[in-house]
């Protein structure tokens, strides 16, 4: 055997090979190693499972992305110990939830994806962790039906939401933005995120844009937006319909919102009836507890409204420790609380709410500013207090308090008690005190009472504030938008008037606060014009950069610029002084003329105008026109107004010179006054002339005389000339040189010419292709319009319309279309299709289609369904009843269902009496419902009358109808009766058609029933009772029916079948039998011989198979 060759080699040199071997492993490791973990730290795929995976076995600040054809289907991602990042790469997830769950203690961010739940079976992103952070960022959610974000994450889990928009979502019985589980307690972080247009569903929960319920964790929302939220979620116990934005149950944690933006969020009560928990426009918290506490800082509140109380805010505190909640520097604007359950101080701003007289609360508004807040509405039937701030409570001493410092209240209104706006109020602004605060704390009650002390103009320089950016660089939301404030006016009650001690540092916008009252600081330069003044300034709409009063000229004397401590202003245009000449602005601290601009505020300053007077005069010659005054005290270097122009007979005046001899013209928009000096008018002869119009034969025109040269003149009315069209007017006879009215002018005296052109005519003609004739039209006019013929008939087929071409391209319209040469017009056809309109009642009794409708036809209201518990209101286009179908404008022109609306009746019972006026009682039926029909009870009698029914007065005018007419009220019902005159009677007999005779019966009242008589007998028949024809069709019911004259009733037979009847007889039963309809009994069919005969057939052979399989075996 031979050896290795690897054993043939010396000891050394198999050692210095292995050594080496070694080497070349340790740089391989070394170089792809590093290669290997970097290409870990950004993976791609394209799966699921792959994203698992990546996520599961990650290093740390590992970033997952997902590739372009990534499939999307349910996903669990497991929280792990690393940091690491999931990159939606801006695709749209739109199928499948993303949950994550675990106790890693790392982070997972989430960037960079679009949700679309509009195909996603539940919500779209949810956090289940026990442990670690979940971080999603610059990512968009929107229209889901069953949530947008779940936050169900325990123990020390963390979620942080930044730079995210979610929107036009919905859910049922929990939040469409953000649902926190009940009884959470991590922490979550909200950063400059947009939550908007989401709605909440559903009866009985929290079903805010952000809602939870026995939330005791830490909620921090900063600089987020949340925009027209609703909570549609019906009232069902104590809770359902509050809070658009959020809505916490049993508040037992913390919430912080910092920098924020709530705008036009609401609560149910648009469309259902309001509920005592429609509050709380855009935040409700009910029953804060166990020291929770609510911090609102620098966040604007505008527009948001609450069906009942708390048009923003709605804080209700209950238990010891309860609830503390503290505003700063915030803005409420525009919010309305109607307070439709009646309620009094309902709060068009805040609601503070104390439940229980041992429950502590405690509740402190800061340097915030109220303004254009409701309570009430047209509505309202009690006498509404606090227009801002609503105080109440449930229980003895239970009425909630508020501190107010450094605030500002204005502009905020009550309704009194028979719906109109209570002017006359002394509690506008807060509802438990009607003491006037003019800045020294507070700006409280300024505008109370019919005759107020103060306005809103002077206290916000206007009369209609509006929010503006008021220079804040303060943003929110994924957009970063400026969080906008209310400015306040210079030199009013709320301007450095506060004297407290302890102000905060800053206001809403983040600017230095000295001594304004509100939610925002100002400083102001102040410029006097010091005896001159501004002229044709615009109107003052202030927005916080430019203030100034007109009096009652429209001049303006002080003109503030506004701005902020360290902000920057400018000089404003110069003021005028008759008589003087502006010299600058002196500053009032320094006493120095400033020169140097932007001047920088570091507190409120004035500047003064400094004037010297005019020296020079501007006389004007009129050089033998009308006078005109001469301009006097014309500052050096101004310029002058030019005046009035002179007049001189038979001149044109032509301008003011330098000079007598009008050489040099006076620029009055450039050219400044610097001595005295002279201006001379320049006038210029006006020659007159006529022009003439030559008709050509057509009907005379005047002519126009004393006309100015080189000025133009207006187009006379047309002549007319019978056959003719009138062409326009010429220079000369041929007709060669149009005369343009709108630029040609009169140069001299002249004569224009008329232009005339016959008028052609045509022949229109009709091809129906097909269709029933339709006569030409002769003699049209050229240029003329034609009538539209009737229109032709084609059986089998739809008439559309006439066409310029036989292929029916191009329709010829009979409103603008005219006739220019002969034509032909040619009939478009097509078949004739038919549509079908479903009714869906939604719930209610079932509403037959309506088929066979022709396109463009209406179709005819159907009866309308019913259904237990709601009233009918229309047809609709879509299930949701959102577009109303009009029976007598809309049109079918396709296959469509309507769908009903229906509005719950409101559970209202009456009581149903009956006045038998005489006859026999009937007993009252009790709790009706609203909206139902009665049975119709049993006939009472009287003797000597007949009953003629039930009526809904006593005279018996209106009969009533138990099948349609509803209760709507406590309703008495009369009976009516006839007296019975001596009755007329009448004889009935019976034709028993070959059966034994039955004697008749005579002398029967009019109007009565009779008894059977005993049944008569015939052989081989049976009875089967009276008939009021011979043909046995109508049965006579001895019960109800009633003689009213002499009638004869008719027995009617059935044959019954002898066992051994001969053939005749056994025909005539099988005849009669026939006749009836009954079944052959007792004979085989032909089918049934049949069958009978394939059967033994099938037999015979089944049993020669098993024979001749026994031979062979």
């Amino acid at each position: 055997m031979k050896e290795s060759k690897m054993k043939n080699y010396p000891y050394r040199m198999r050692t210095l090979i292995a050594l080496l071997s070694a080497i070349s492993m340790v740089l391989f490791i070394s170089i792809i190693a590093p290669s290997a973990a970097l290409a870990e730290e950004n993976i791609s795929v394209s799966t699921v499972g792959a994203l698992q995976q990546a996520v599961d076995q990650a290093e740390d600040n590992t970033t997952v992305t997902l590739a372009d054809n990534f499939v999307f289907s349910d996903t669990a991602i497991n929280m792990p110990d690393k940091n690491v990042s999931i990159d939606g790469s801006g695709l749209t997830w739109n199928a499948g939830t993303f949950t994550i769950s675990g106790n890693g203690t790392g982070s997972l961010t989430i960037e960079n994806f679009k949700f679309d739940g509009s195909h996603i079976s539940g919500t779209c992103l949810m956090n289940k962790a026990g442990n670690g952070t979940v971080i999603i960022n610059n990512t968009e959610i929107f229209d889901s039906s069953t949530g947008a974000i779940g936050i169900a994450a325990t123990g020390n889990a963390r979620t942080v939401i930044s730079h995210t928009k979610i929107y036009n979502n919905e859910s049922y019985n929990a939040a469409a933005a953000i649902n926190i589980s009940g009884n959470n307690t991590t922490s979550i972080e909200i950063n400059h995120v947009t939550i908007e247009e989401n709605t909440g569903l559903g009866a009985g929960y929290e079903c805010g844009a952000i809602a939870a319920k026995f939330y005791s964790g830490d909620l921090r929302i900063n600089n987020s937006v949340f925009r027209n939220n609703i909570n549609n979620c019906m009232n069902s116990g104590i809770t359902g319909g509050g809070g658009g934005a959020m809505s916490f149950h049993y508040l037992r944690g913390n919430i912080s919102i910092n920098e924020s933006y709530f705008q036009e969020n609401k609560t149910n009560g648009t469309e259902s009836p309001v509920a005592s928990t429609y509050d709380g426009g855009a935040i409700y918290i009910f029953d804060g507890r166990d020291g929770a506490t609510i911090t609102i800082d620098k966040t604007t509140f505008d527009s948001n409204l609450a069906y009942d109380d708390g048009g923003a805010l709605l804080i209700q505190g209950t238990g010891n420790p309860g609830l503390t909640t503290t505003i700063t520097n915030s803005t409420f604007y525009n919010n309305k609380a109607y307070g439709l359950t009646g309620g009094n101080r309902s709060g068009g701003a805040i609601q503070f709410f104390k439940n229980g007289g041992s429950s502590k609360m405690t509740n402190v508004v800061t340097s915030c500013t109220f303004t254009g807040n409701q309570s009430g509405n047209e509505k309202t039937t009690v006498e509404q207090r606090g227009g801002a701030v609503g105080l109440s409570g449930a229980g003895l001493f239970a009425t909630a308090t508020v501190t107010n410092t450094n605030a500002l209240y204005i502009g905020n209104s009550v309704y009194d008690s028979t719906g109109e706006v209570n002017n006359a109020s002394n509690y506008k602004d807060v509802s438990n005190t009607s003491t006037l605060q003019e800045g020294a704390s507070n700006v409280i009650n300024a505008d109370r009472s019919a005759v107020p002390k103060y306005t809103t103009q002077m206290v916000l320089g206007t009369d209609d504030p509006d929010l503006v950016n008021n220079y804040s660089s303060i943003t929110a939301g994924m957009d970063g938008e400026v969080i906008r404030t209310i400015p306040i006016k210079p030199e009013g009650i709320a301007d450095n008037t506060n004297t407290g001690a302890g102000l905060l540092p800053e206001d809403q916008r983040g600017f230095k606060r000295y001594k304004d009252n509100g939610a925002v600081e100002m400083s102001w330069a102040k410029y006097n014009a010091n005896g001159g003044q501004w002229k044709n300034l615009p109107e003052m709409v202030y927005r916080g950069v430019e203030y100034y009063e007109k009096d009652s000229s429209g001049a303006v004397e002080n003109y503030f610029k506004v701005a902020y401590e360290d902000g920057e202003v400018t000089i404003p245009e110069n003021p005028v002084r008759d008589g003087y000449v502006f010299d600058g602005w002196k500053n009032m601290e320094t006493g120095a003329i400033q020169n140097d601009w932007p001047f920088v505020l570091d507190d409120n300053i004035i500047f003064e105008a400094q004037w010297r007077a005019a020296e020079y005069i501007v006389i004007f010659d009129a050089q033998g026109g009308s006078a005109v005054a001469p301009v006097t005290n014309v500052a050096s270097g101004s310029l002058i107004a030019e005046p009035e122009e002179p007049t001189y007979e038979g001149q044109t005046f032509g301008g003011w010179y330098r000079e007598a001899e009008t050489t040099t013209a006076w620029d009055f928009t450039s050219d400044k006054v610097t001595e005295d000096m002279i201006l001379y008018a320049k006038w210029m002869p006006v020659p007159r002339y006529t022009v003439t119009f030559d008709t050509q034969g057509g009907s005379a025109v005047a002519p126009i005389t004393n006309v100015a040269s080189g000025s133009l003149i207006a187009e006379p009315e047309e002549p007319t000339y019978e056959g003719q069209t009138f062409g326009g007017w010429y220079r000369e006879a041929e007709t060669t040189t149009m005369w343009d009215f709108t630029s040609d002018k009169v140069t001299e005296d002249m004569i224009l010419y008329a232009k005339w052109m016959p008028v052609p005519r045509y022949t229109v003609t009709f091809d129906t292709q097909g269709g029933s004739a339709v006569a030409p039209i002769t003699n049209v006019a050229s240029g003329s319009l034609i009538a539209e013929p009737e229109e032709p008939d084609y059986e089998g087929l739809f008439f559309e319309g006439w066409y310029k071409e036989a292929g029916t391209i191009t329709p010829w319209n009979f409103a603008a279309d005219t006739v220019t040469e002969d034509i032909t017009l040619y009939a478009k056809w097509s078949k004739v299709l038919l549509y079908t309109v479903t009714f869906d009642s939604q719930g209610g009794s079932e509403v037959a289609p309506v088929v066979g409708i022709i396109p463009g036809s209406f179709v005819t209201e159907p009866e309308e369904p019913t259904r237990e518990d709601f009233i009918f209101t229309s047809w609709y286009k879509e299930a949701e009843c959102l577009s109303l179908w009009d029976f007598r404008q809309d049109k079918i022109n396709d296959n469509i269902t309507l769908y009903a609306d229906w509005e719950p009746i409101p559970l209202v019972l009456y009581t149903v009496t009956f006045d038998s006026q005489g006859g026999s009682p009937v007993v009252s039926i009790h709790n009706v419902n609203a909206g139902s029909v009665i049975a119709e009870p049993e006939e009472p009698k009287m003797e000597g009358y007949v009953f003629n029914g039930w009526h809904k007065e006593p005279e018996g005018f209106n009969s009533w109808d138990f099948e349609n007419y509803t209760i709507n009220e406590d309703t008495t019902l009369y009976a009516k009766w006839s007296a019975i005159s001596a009755p007329e009677t009448y004889t009935v007999s019976f034709d028993s058609q070959g059966g034994s005779p039955v004697e008749a019966l005579r002398d029967i009242p009019g109007g009565s029933t009779v008894k059977m008589p005993t049944e008569p007998v015939r052989d081989g028949y049976k009875f089967g009772g009276w008939f009021i024809e011979a043909e046995a069709l109508t049965a006579w019911n001895f019960d109800t029916g009633r003689v009213n004259g002499n009638m004869t009733l008719y027995a009617k037979w059935t044959a019954v079948p002898t066992e051994n009847g001969d053939k005749e007889t056994h025909e005539t039963l099988m005849a009669e039998n026939r006749s009836e309809g009954s079944p052959h009994t007792g004979v085989f069919s032909g089918v049934s011989i049949s069958v009978i005969v394939l059967l033994v057939m099938a037999s015979g052979v089944v049993l020669a198979i098993r024979v001749r399989k026994r031979k062979q075996d």
